[in-house]
């Protein structure tokens, strides 16, 4: 395991999974959750044989789509479109700055899961639970917390907790800088986990 601390830019990320997987070629079939503009669309591409990205933005997509990266690009809910995909379909399953949108993540986490081959990675960045007394508490959950900002931060009790009962090995956990908020770095993690 990796523990670093530093920002994550993705092409950074990408070269930590090629790293990984070590593979330089066309080969990854990647699905991209929250896809956004393209951003981490845009690095992982040269390594993708498939490259699909969902959002709830039009707007994002429509972004996204001018790039003429995305093998397929879907306007949904990130968890309805994962639930209609097949099992065992994707090499990566990527969601960088996507959990901050999002509380309660068991349900992705076991849907990554089902939705990776043997041996796939899913990577993601989470904004950190800091000192309750610093942030709301979301119905009592010491696992995440919606945050004055409107944004979720998670514990990483609660990250290992669901790693281990989803069958997956941390393979990266390097503290990250996910955005500089009011002048001042706002800390985060990054992880890439391995199913097993």
């Amino acid at each position: 395991m990796s523990t670093e601390a530093g920002e994550v830019h993705p092409d950074e990320l990408v070269a930590l999974l090629r790293g990984i997987k070590g593979s330089d070629s066309k080969t990854w079939s990647v699905l991209d959750l929250g896809c956004g503009t393209g951003l981490f669309g845009s690095a992982v591409a040269p390594l993708a044989s498939s490259l699909v990205g969902v959002d709830l933005s039009s707007k994002m997509l429509s972004k996204a789509s001018a790039l003429g990266i995305y093998s397929r690009l879907t306007q949904m809910d990130l968890l309805d479109m994962m639930g209609r995909e097949v099992a065992c379909s994707y090499d990566l399953v990527a969601a960088t700055d996507v959990f901050i949108y999002i509380g309660k993540l068991d349900t992705l986490f076991v849907e990554a899961r089902r939705l990776l081959k043997p041996g796939g990675l899913f990577a993601f960045s989470v904004e950190t639970l800091g000192h309750p007394a610093h942030t709301a508490l979301d119905e009592g959950s010491n696992d995440f917390r919606l945050k004055p900002s409107g944004r979720y931060a998670h514990s990483m009790q609660y990250l290992q907790r669901l790693t281990a009962s989803c069958g997956f090995e941390v393979v990266v956990a390097r503290e990250i800088k996910v955005r500089i908020e009011q002048g001042l770095p706002l800390a985060g993690d990054l992880l890439i986990l391995r199913g097993n």
